[in-house]
């Protein structure tokens, strides 16, 4: 076989005695050859295995769009149904106050029902105002 010119490795013999290993082209070329079947083994797994997670990956990826758009949704619900509450409130003193008034002009005399709806509503508004 072929010798390659100044390469030579040096291995431990039993009794610490160095003895020169020539490193043929023939085992050169086998070890490369190793070596590159090796990495492209590697590669095709790597690839199988990036394959075979892709669609895990997209279902994650979609679950997490999904999960942000329920999370504002329920934000926006929690806020409507805050307003609603207020809405409530508001018409509810409304109709205090009309009915307070029909009773005013039914006997023209029920000006303390009037009073106290009235710092009813200043309540209200203050309350909305902080």
């Amino acid at each position: 076989m072929y010798n390659l010119n100044g390469w030579l490795g040096y291995f431990k013999c039993e009794r610490n005695k160095f003895i020169p290993m020539v490193i043929t082209i023939d085992v050169f070329l086998k070890i490369c050859a190793g070596i590159s079947c090796v990495g492209l083994a590697m590669s095709y797994l790597l690839k199988t295995i990036r394959s075979l997670k892709k669609p895990v990956d997209d279902i994650n990826k979609k679950f997490q769009a999904y999960d942000d758009y329920f999370t504002r949704d329920k934000n926006k619900i929690e806020e409507l149904e805050k307003s609603i509450e207020d809405n409530a409130k508001c018409m509810r003193l409304l109709l205090e106050a009309v009915y307070s008034m029909l009773g005013h002009f039914e006997d023209g005399n029920n000006t303390n029902m009037l009073r106290e709806e009235k710092k009813k509503i200043e309540n209200f508004l203050y309350e909305q105002l902080k």
